[in-house]
């Protein structure tokens, strides 16, 4: 995890949510962004929309980095 990502984690005490790692994602931090979003898509719990804008986010990290 990059370094603002477990900032992120510490501060908040607990996985980082969909907002969270979509923040990673516009604060520049892809990789971390990467990292949270294909945690969250797989988690339990999600509410439908929750894990549709983390597979929509997830998608754009990807094509940012160029994969």
């Amino acid at each position: 995890m990059t370094v603002f990502a477990l900032i992120l984690a510490a501060v908040s005490g607990s996985a980082p949510t969909v907002d969270e790692a979509i923040l990673l994602y516009e604060n520049g931090d892809i990789p971390g962004a990467i990292e949270a979003l294909s945690d969250l898509v797989d988690a339990p719990g999600l509410s439908l929309d929750e894990r549709l804008r983390a597979w929509d986010r997830l998608g754009s990290a990807y094509f940012a980095m160029g994969e």
